[in-house]
Formats: C-alpha cells, structure tokens, sequence
C-alpha cells in the first residue's frame, strides 16, 4: 500500500481540486514534516510518495444524486480503484467542502470505533479557516452542536447518559405499550386509504408513521408535530434550505423545552429537564432523536414493504415470519442512511493509503461499507447483525433507540399486510425501477403504488385526511402554500396527540 500525502486547501476563493495543494503535492511527490499516527489499517513503512491514481482525479461527487443513482456499480467501481478503502469526495457544490469516504466494513467500523477520530466538528480545519459556508447543508447536519452525538468526552458522557435514561422512562410501560401506540397510529394511517382499493405508499403511509407515532410516544402535541414533520423532511433532502430549516426546528425545539420546564409531563424533554440539562441542552438531545429516528424510519419502512412485495405473495403463509428478516436484508443491502459524514482526524495520521492531516473530514460509507462484507465473506443479511445500521463504539445508538427504531419498522409492515392481505404492486409497475427520493444521505423510495382488495376502517371515529396533505411529506412535491399544508395538519394531529 502507497501512503499518500495529503493537506488541506489554503484559504481563498473556490479553486478546482486538480490546482489544490493537495494534488500539488502529489505531483511533486511532497513529505509530509509532521511526525503521523500510525493506523492499524495501513501495514507499508512506506513515507511515500506516488499517488496511486493520476493527480487530476477529481473527487466523487456525491452531492449530486444522479451521479450516485446506481450506487451498487459505483460501490464496486470505488471498491476496485481504492483497495485501501478511503476515497476521496466532494459533498457539496463548493470545491471547499470535500472529505474521505469510508468504503470498507473494516475501515468504516476502525473510524467509527477508534478514538483517535472525534465526533467534535471544531476539530474540522476547513470550518476553523473559514472555508465552509454558514449556508452549508454539511455543517448543519454534522456541524458542533450540544448533543450526545456530536460531543466527546465528559459531556458526551453526560448528554449521552441523561439521554438514554429519558428515553428509558418515556418507555415504562413495556413493549407492549410501545407496540401497541405504533399500532394505533398504523391502523389509523390505513383507514385513510383502506376503502379506495389503491394507495401510494411512501408519501401516504410509510412517511407518516414514524412521525406520528414519535409525536405521540414523546408527548408533543399537534402544533408542535406540525413544524417538526415539515423541518424535518426539509433537513433530511439535504438542499439549500437545510440550514434554515435546522434553524425554524431549533427555535420550535427550544420553546418545547421551556413549556416543558414550566408544565413538566412524562415525556424525554421533561426527564431531561429533571436531570439537570438547560434547556439549550434538551432542545439539542430532542433534536437529535427526531432527526436520526423520522427519515431513516420512514425509508426502512418503505424499503422492506418494496422488498416484500418483490419476493413474496402477501398470501404467503409465512410472509409475516419474513419480516424481521427483510427488515435485516434492508438493513444490509439498501440501508436507510447510505453515507453520513461525522468524524474527524485529530493529529496527522496515515489511513487507507493516504496521510491525512489533523482536521480532515471523513465520510462513513454505511452502504458501500456493506457491499464489501456481503462480497468478500460468508454473511447472512437475513440474520447477521454485523451491520452498521445502529452505529458503532461510543456513538452507537442506545438500545432503547434502536428497539424502538426496529419496532417502528415491524409493527408498520405487519399491520399493513394483516390489513391489506392481497396487497400487490400496482399494474405495469416494474419492481426494479421504483422511483428513488433525489436525497444524498437518505436512500430510499419516492414512490410505491399498490392495489388491493377494498376494505372497510377499523375506526369508528372521524377519519384522518393525510391524502391532501401529501405536500408536507420529504417524498411528494407540493404545490399547496406552507400556511394551507400547516393548517390541515395541525387540524389531523389534534386528533390523536396529547395536550390539545
């Protein structure tokens, strides 16, 4: 393996990578001075020198959905051309805005697990040079905030603990309770849709569910649902407005925690509060629940349904026996979140090939990453839980939070199915050419369309409306304004959430 050197780009107005002073090193064969970190993925005593592509390589582009589009070619592609499992990448537009991406299940679980990488994003040398955007939808998603995700140390031990322990009491109750709320919100989601005989299932059942069903376990109430699910859906396609959103979703977040800090209830704010966190601190830990829990939800959910509808008949005795497993495939083989970036080098270290100075983003490949276990060894995606889909080392997802995130999942296939049990793709449409949201950190559907034999609502009481409210979902577009799309939700969500 060839250690290459590797810097960041000076500061200045945007340049192209070929002209940085990373390749321009490269062509001079450059050594890097400062004494480097040894990694125990990079085995050559090489100080090196020679890129192993042509320095006019430019980086991978994956904030460009169509780029990405067939990411299984291009897993195999980036896994035949860096065999030491680290690619370089561009996420944004903006030249500055670049990383490295892990594409191997050994380097992408080393990054996540050792702690000479940090979650801090102080640690990032572009954003202390000034180089990325206040606009930047990278820095809004993994940029330094106060929550148990994004800290180290100490404080990430105290976000982390006051975190798992709110959730762990906003879940008293049992399985069973849990179960049994997701339940309710299921079956009234397919009242919406049951008698019509057809449904399109993203943006009218599978984007729904995790939203309402949080709302509800969490205890927000219908205002506070409403602007949540919009930001959210908004942050999570990664666009232009992805800062302002993250911003209109801290500003409703905070007046949450002070509501909460006046008029205390059994819900994760409040546990929170009691556990001495300001209310800056809960807004954050809130925050990060919604954003890890509601898209990434939504697409496992969608993404198994298409998968069952692909492979089995919904008469298939033993469909419902299939689920957890599906949902385990779906976990491997096309997982919600395809890439995230959220680590950073902490001192000069050689990774993958490369020698990567303090401050360098890096990139964990989750779907590449799992290409390359399920092609290179003898894993099971139906049973293995070797997968990164909960997250790994000290950043992992707290079980309460995996178990609710899998019971969202399960509960949401099995209640559509036992309701609709002649569910089948609708006509004409190809299984393999569903169409795919344009996101560049989510993978999912944009679309499932079904028929079915129709039937009657299990509920007596007034119906929901979602059909016309399809333009608040990350799937659909919308042609309503934001005052209208606001004003039926809040009036869908006062049916079924506390505190109204």
């Amino acid at each position: 393996m060839v250690i290459r050197s590797v810097e960041s780009v000076v500061a200045g107005p945007p340049i192209a990578w070929a002209s940085t002073p990373t390749f321009q090193r490269l062509r001079e064969h450059g050594r890097a001075t400062a004494p480097v970190t040894r990694c125990t993925l990079c085995t050559t005593d090489r100080i090196g020198l020679m890129p192993s592509h042509p320095p006019e390589t430019r980086p991978v582009p994956l904030y460009d959905p169509t780029a990405i589009s067939d990411y299984t070619a291009l897993w195999a592609k980036l896994l035949a051309e860096y065999p030491g499992g680290l690619v370089p990448v561009q996420l944004e537009p903006d030249p500055n805005v670049t990383g490295w991406l892990t594409i191997t299940h050994a380097m992408t679980r080393h990054v996540m697990e050792s702690p000479e990488f940090t979650r801090d994003a102080r640690h990032w040398a572009a954003l202390q040079a000034g180089r990325i955007p206040e606009d930047s939808p990278t820095l809004a998603n993994c940029g330094p905030r106060p929550n148990a995700l994004t800290s180290e140390g100490d404080l990430h031990l105290r976000y982390r603990s006051s975190l798992v322990n709110a959730l762990e009491a906003n879940a008293k109750g049992g399985q069973g309770r849990v179960l049994n709320q997701i339940g309710l919100v299921a079956d009234r989601i397919i009242d919406t849709f049951c008698e019509a005989g057809r449904v399109d299932l993203i943006p009218q059942y599978a984007s729904y569910l995790p939203m309402l069903a949080l709302c509800r376990l969490v205890g927000l109430n219908a205002s506070e649902g409403v602007q949540l699910c919009t930001q959210m859906g908004r942050i999570w396609d990664g666009g232009p407005e992805t800062a302002h959103a993250y911003g209109e979703l801290l500003s409703l977040l905070r007046t949450v925690a002070r509501t909460r800090r006046r008029n205390p209830g059994n819900d994760i704010a409040s546990h929170m509060i009691n556990d001495g966190l300001t209310d800056e601190e809960v807004t954050y830990q809130v925050a990060l629940v919604f954003a890890t829990s509601q898209d990434p939800v939504a697409h496992l959910i969608g993404n198994t349904l298409a998968q069952l509808l692909r492979d089995f008949s919904a008469e298939h005795a033993g469909l419902f026996l299939q689920i957890p497993e599906t949902i385990n495939t779906i976990l491997w083989r096309d997982p919600p979140i395809r890439f995230v970036p959220g680590r950073w080098t902490t001192e000069p270290v050689e990774l993958g090939g490369y020698r990567l100075p303090p401050g360098e983003l890096l990139v964990l490949g989750f779907g590449p990453a799992h290409y390359d276990l399920l092609t290179t060894a003898a894993v099971d995606p139906r049973t293995s839980q070797v997968h990164l889909g909960w997250g790994a080392g000290r950043h992992r997802c707290p079980v309460t939070g995996r178990d609710t995130g899998l019971a969202l999942a399960e509960v949401g296939v099995a209640r559509l199915l036992r309701r609709l049990p002649d569910i089948k793709l609708e006509e004409g449409v190809d299984p393999d050419r569903l169409p795919r949201r344009l996101s560049v950190d989510v993978s999912g559907l944009s679309s499932l369309p079904v028929r079915f034999t129709p039937t009657a609502p299990i509920d007596k009481g007034d119906p929901w409306r979602l059909s016309s409210l399809s333009g608040l979902t990350p799937a659909a577009s919308t042609t309503e304004s934001q005052h209208e799309r606001s004003g039926l939700l809040a009036r869908l969500l006062r049916l079924i959430l506390p505190g109204n």
